[in-house]
C-alpha cells in the first residue's frame, strides 16, 4: 500500500530504516522535513479506502502512543517516538494533507498512551495546532489527571474518547475460568467513566491469541482467546 501511494520508500523516510521505531526509544524516527510525504501518504489511504469499500473515515489519528520510550528499533511492534513539537508538525501536515484530498475527515490526536503524557502533549501544541484537532484520544494505561484530561476536552469543545485499553491484572496467568482480570478490567472500565467522561470507550485487541505456550505461564489480555496459528477449519 505504501509504495503504491507514495514516492518515497518507506526505509527514506526513517531513520532506522524501520517501523518499529529509531535505535533508542527516545529519539524520533521520522526524518525531519517527510511530515508533509507521510500526511499525504496516510491522507491518499484514506481516500481511497473510502472510495473502494465505501467506508467513511470520520478522523484519522497520524500518532500513536507518541510521548513515550518503548517504541525502538528492535522491538516486536510497530511505532516511533514523538516529542509534542513533532506531533503539532505532523498534525499540521495532516491537515493539509486531508484538505488537498477534498476529505472530511478531521485529526484525532494525540492517542496517547495515559493521561499525564497526554497533558504534556497538549501543553505543547500550539493554539493553530489545537483548532486542527477535531477528537481528542487518550488511552488510559495510566490513570492519573485523567480529569485534568476531562477539563481539556470540555473547555476546548473537543469531543473526547478513551482509545485504547486492555487491562489484565499483571503477571496472572492465562484462565478461561478465572475472574480476578475480568473483575479488575471491569473497575477500571467504571473508573475511566466516571474521571474522563468520555464519548467512547474502545477496547484493545478484542480477539487475542493463545499466549501459554511452551510452558510458559500467558496472559489475560484480550476478551476472546483462540489459537491463530491454527490451521484453517
Amino acid at each position: 500500500i505504501f509504495e503504491a501511494f507514495s514516492n518515497s520508500p518507506p526505509w527514506f523516510m526513517t531513520v532506522s530504516g524501520r517501523v518499529s521505531g529509531a535505535e533508542k526509544g527516545t529519539n524520533e524516527n521520522l526524518r525531519p522535513g517527510q511530515e508533509g510525504p507521510f500526511a499525504t501518504y496516510l491522507a491518499r489511504v484514506v481516500s481511497e479506502l473510502q472510495r473502494r469499500h465505501h467506508i467513511t473515515f470520520r478522523t484519522l489519528s497520524p500518532v500513536n502512543e507518541p510521548n513515550t520510550d518503548y517504541w525502538f528499533a528492535a522491538n516486536t511492534q510497530e511505532g516511533a517516538h514523538w516529542s509534542p513539537g513533532r506531533q503539532a508538525a505532523m498534525i499540521d501536515a495532516t491537515a493539509v494533507a486531508l484538505a488537498d484530498q477534498g476529505l472530511k475527515t478531521t485529526i484525532a490526536a494525540p492517542d496517547e498512551t495515559n493521561s499525564l503524557l497526554f497533558i504534556r502533549d497538549w501543553a505543547g501544541y500550539p493554539p493553530a495546532t489545537r483548532a486542527r484537532i477535531g477528537q481528542l484520544n487518550v488511552h488510559s494505561y495510566g490513570t492519573v489527571h485523567q480529569t485534568a484530561v476531562r477539563d481539556i476536552a470540555r473547555v476546548s469543545g473537543i469531543r473526547l474518547w478513551m482509545s485504547e485499553n486492555d487491562t489484565p491484572l499483571e503477571k496472572e496467568p492465562e484462565d478461561f475460568d478465572g475472574m480476578p482480570s475480568a473483575l479488575a478490567f471491569a473497575e477500571h472500565v467504571i473508573h475511566d467513566l466516571k474521571r474522563l467522561e468520555p464519548s467512547a470507550w474502545v477496547f484493545w485487541q478484542a480477539v487475542e491469541t493463545l499466549s501459554a505456550r511452551n510452558g510458559a505461564p500467558g496472559s489475560n489480555w484480550g476478551l476472546i482467546k483462540m489459537d491463530l496459528r491454527a490451521p484453517p477449519q
